[in-house]
């Protein structure tokens, strides 16, 4: 870790202080990323039934991931603050699905998002 320290001169000799913060850590590592929604989404390219895995269609956002895959993220430190999930994928028809998104860690700790219902516009 390269650490940036500004001397200062005081009546009793010099002080250091550390100037730069450590790189951000994390005690757990995802092991598991699984989205869903409630029902049937149908894509240009496929079908996928409710309750089935869209994790396929994902990619993962946040400050220190640019669109990394699913299974890319799984594994790793937890340092993003912040996640979010887009897809690229074009919708066939115009749709409305309840999605949930449950992350497990490997402490065991599950946490499960469920969104509002959200309109998917075909194009």
């Amino acid at each position: 870790m390269d650490v940036t320290y500004a001397e200062v001169r005081t009546p009793r000799g010099y002080s250091l202080y550390a100037c730069d913060y450590p790189p951000p850590s994390a005690n757990q590592t995802v092991t598991a990323i699984d989205i869903t929604s409630d029902h049937v989404l149908t894509t240009s390219s496929r079908t996928i039934a409710a309750g089935e895995s869209l994790n396929a269609l994902f990619k993962v956002y946040g400050n220190n991931r640019y669109g990394d895959a699913i299974e890319f993220f799984t594994n790793s430190e937890i340092i993003d603050s912040e996640l979010s999930f887009r897809s690229d994928e074009r919708a066939s028809v115009t749709q409305t699905h309840v999605f949930t998104i449950v992350i497990t860690l490997d402490n065991g700790k599950v946490f499960k998002m469920t969104s509002t219902a959200i309109e998917i516009i075909a194009g």
